[in-house]
């Protein structure tokens, strides 16, 4: 078996069983940070973001009846059903824009992102043929709002492009 040795610490020069960065254990938890607390901007920009979205999927919630795709139903609709079509977690200029969202089930949701976040926009006019035509129009609309310039805006560009030929 093999048996740990003592070393000559970095920052206190004793020796002793070395814990991190050449230190040791008391040496090390010396050094470290506590998290920042938020500022009270920080919190204040976080609780208006909120609530926005708050607002957003509550008007989304109560038009969501049934899924722009197949035309089943949607009981009970929840956050699940409402797709953004430009990613919230990507594109804030436009996350809480009411044209940014399409009706899906959550299994077409779970389909639907996979293909968007590919980029893939030949599989979802295969996929989805009844939604596809209406969310390129609702984006189409978003475009002049959008102000990321990201990968999804910029090979959408692209495709309407290509479309138009």
């Amino acid at each position: 078996m093999m048996k740990r040795k003592k070393k000559i610490c970095k920052e206190c020069g004793d020796e002793k069983f070395l814990y991190s960065r050449g230190r040791c254990q008391l040496c090390a938890s010396k050094t470290y940070k506590k998290p920042k607390k938020a500022t009270d901007t920080k919190k204040q920009q976080r609780k208006e973001r909120s609530d926005k979205m708050k607002a957003y999927f509550d008007h989304h919630i109560e038009r969501c009846k049934f899924s722009e795709d197949s035309g089943a139903p949607i009981h009970d609709a929840n956050r699940s059903n409402c797709c953004h079509l430009y990613p919230k977690r990507i594109y804030k200029s436009v996350e809480d824009n009411l044209e940014n969202c399409v009706y899906l089930l959550i299994g077409e949701h779970n389909v639907f992102d996979a293909f968007m976040d590919r980029h893939d926009f030949k599989s979802l006019e295969v996929n989805f043929p009844n939604a596809w035509p209406i969310v390129v129009e609702r984006m189409k609309k978003l475009l002049p709002y959008v102000t990321e310039n990201k990968a999804l805006k910029i090979k959408f560009e692209k495709y309407l492009e290509e479309r138009e030929k």
